[in-house]
C-alpha cells in the first residue's frame, strides 16, 4: 500500500492540531499518541479518554429475513438480542477460520447496525454480499459516520455535560437520539475494559462533537493506549490473535459461539469441541501477567520521570527568572543610554543649525563685499580712462589710482578672510555630523 492509498478520517487535521503523532494503521492515517501511551492509558483508567474510531466500518442489515440470515453468518445467537441491545460476535469462513470479529446491535426486530474492523470493511462487505438472500438489504455506511469512543469511569459525567437531559443506554445497549435535528447513535460498548460509550454522528459534524467532548473533559488518546488497554483486558486483535486459519475455539473465544445454532463453520467447531483441540491460542496467562508487570513498571518509571521533570522545570524556572532579572537590568541601562544619546543628538543638531545660520550670514557678507569690489574696479577703470582722455594732472591721477588700488587690495583681503571663515564653519559642521554619527557608541 502506497502513501496515496492511505485514507484520513474527518478528524485528521484536528489530531495534527492537537499535537498527535500520526501513523498508518489498517489503511488509515491515525493518531498513535498525543502526550504519551502511558499517560493516555492512565487517563482512561482513572478519568476519561476519547479515541477516533472513524476508521471502523458500519453496515446496516434490514429485511424480513435479516435476523435469520445473520444468525447463519455469525457465531453468536442473535435471537437473544432485544431491541436496543448489542453483542460481540464472529464471522467465519467455510473452514471455521476467523474473517472478522464485530459488534452487532438490534435497532428494530429486523433492522441491525453492525460495526466491523477497519482493515476488514471491504472483505466483510464482499463476503456478506456474496451470501445475502434477495429479501435482505445490506448497506455500507462506513464513509458516512465519524465514530468516537469515549472511555473511562467519568464517561457519564462527560456525556451529561455535552448532551444534558439524555441518559446513556445500558451496558451493551444502543440508543438513537436526535440533537438539533441530527440523528446520533450512542452505544454503551468499548474496547478498553472501562465503562464507556461509542458515539456515531454524520461525518460533517465529527469535529464539532469531538471538540465538545474534549471541552467537557475527555483527554484525546491514540491507538497506542487503545492497544495497551485491550492487552491489559486480554481482548483479541484481529490479524494478531485472530486469523483466517484459526478457529474461535483455538483463540479461546468459544463463549461467543452458540454451537446449538447453525452458522457457517459450526460443524467444524462442534467437531473440534468433541474431539479436543490440537492447538490453542488462549493459554496466554503467563504472557498477560508479564505484560501487566511490564506495564506496572512502565507506570512507575513514568511517575518517576514526571517527578524529575517537575524538579527540572522548577530549576529551569528559577534560572529563567534570574536571567530575566539580568536582562531587565541590561534593558534599563540601554534605555538610559538611549535617552542620553537622544539628548546629545538634540544638542548637536542645535549646534549644526546655528553653524548653518552663520555660514549663510558669512555667504551674504561675502556676496556684498564682492559687489563692492566689482563696483570699485569699474570706477578704477573709468578713472584710468578719464585720466588718459582728459590729460588729468599726473599727481592727482596717481593719487586717485593709489587710493583705488589700496581699496581694491583691502576688499580682496576681506573676501579671502570671509572665504576662510566660511571654510572653517563648514569644517565645524562636518565635525558635528561626525559626532552625531559615531559618538556614544560604546554600550554601557
Amino acid at each position: 500500500m502506497t502513501d496515496t492509498d492511505v485514507k484520513s478520517t474527518p478528524l485528521a487535521a484536528k489530531h495534527v492540531e492537537l499535537g498527535a503523532r500520526m501513523v498508518p494503521f489498517a489503511g488509515w492515517n491515525m493518531p498513535v499518541q498525543y502526550t504519551g501511551i502511558l499517560d493516555e492509558h492512565k487517563a482512561v483508567r482513572e478519568t476519561c479518554g476519547i479515541f477516533d474510531i472513524s476508521h471502523m466500518g458500519q453496515f446496516t442489515v434490514a429485511g424480513a429475513a435479516a435476523a435469520a440470515w445473520l444468525n447463519s453468518m455469525l457465531t453468536n445467537d442473535i435471537n437473544k438480542l432485544d431491541i436496543g441491545q448489542g453483542q460481540y460476535s464472529i464471522m467465519l469462513n467455510d473452514r471455521a477460520g476467523v474473517i472478522d470479529d464485530l459488534i452487532l446491535y438490534r435497532m428494530e426486530p429486523e433492522t441491525f447496525f453492525v460495526v466491523v474492523n477497519a482493515s476488514k470493511i471491504d472483505e466483510d462487505f464482499a463476503w456478506l454480499s456474496a451470501h445475502k438472500p434477495a429479501d435482505v438489504v445490506l448497506e455500507n455506511h462506513s464513509d458516512e459516520y465519524v465514530g468516537l469512543a469515549v472511555q473511562g469511569p467519568k464517561c457519564g459525567e462527560i456525556f451529561a455535560r455535552v448532551i444534558p437531559g439524555v441518559e446513556l443506554p445500558p451496558r451493551n445497549g444502543i440508543s438513537r437520539i436526535t440533537v438539533d435535528g441530527t440523528d446520533l447513535l450512542v452505544c454503551r460498548t468499548g474496547y478498553t475494559g472501562e465503562d464507556g460509550f461509542e458515539f456515531f454522528c454524520p461525518a460533517k459534524e465529527g469535529v464539532k462533537w469531538f471538540e465538545a467532548f474534549l471541552g467537557a473533559g475527555a483527554k484525546p488518546c491514540g491507538l497506542g493506549a487503545r492497544d495497551s488497554l485491550r492487552l491489559e483486558m486480554c481482548y483479541p486483535l484481529n490479524g494478531s490473535d485472530l486469523a483466517p486459519d484459526k478457529t474461535p475455539l483455538e483463540a479461546g473465544l468459544g463463549f461467543f459461539c452458540a454451537l446449538d445454532t447453525d452458522f457457517t463453520g459450526a460443524d467444524i467447531l462442534r467437531e473440534q469441541k468433541a474431539n479436543g483441540l490440537t492447538q490453542r491460542l488462549a493459554d496466554r496467562a503467563a504472557e498477560v501477567r508479564l505484560l501487566t508487570d511490564q506495564l506496572a513498571q512502565a507506570r512507575h518509571q513514568f511517575d518517576h520521570f514526571q517527578e524529575k521533570a517537575a524538579a527540572q522545570r522548577q530549576s529551569d524556572r528559577q534560572g529563567f527568572e534570574a536571567r530575566i532579572g539580568t536582562l531587565e537590568h541590561d534593558a534599563q541601562q540601554l534605555r538610559t543610554y538611549l535617552q542620553e544619546h537622544q539628548q546629545a543628538v538634540a544638542v548637536l543638531r542645535a549646534e549644526k543649525q546655528g553653524l548653518q545660520i552663520q555660514v549663510e550670514r558669512t555667504n551674504g557678507e561675502a556676496k556684498e563685499h564682492l559687489g563692492e569690489v566689482y563696483t570699485l574696479r569699474e570706477q578704477l577703470g573709468a578713472a584710468r580712462e578719464m585720466a588718459s582722455r582728459e590729460h588729468m594732472d599726473a599727481a592727482m591721477g596717481a593719487d586717485l589710482l593709489d587710493k583705488a588700488e589700496h581699496e581694491n587690495v583691502r576688499l580682496d583681503t576681506r573676501v579671502t578672510e570671509l572665504e576662510d571663515e566660511n571654510a572653517q564653519l563648514r569644517k565645524q559642521i562636518e565635525g558635528s555630523a561626525g559626532k552625531n554619527a559615531g559618538g556614544r557608541r560604546k554600550k554601557p
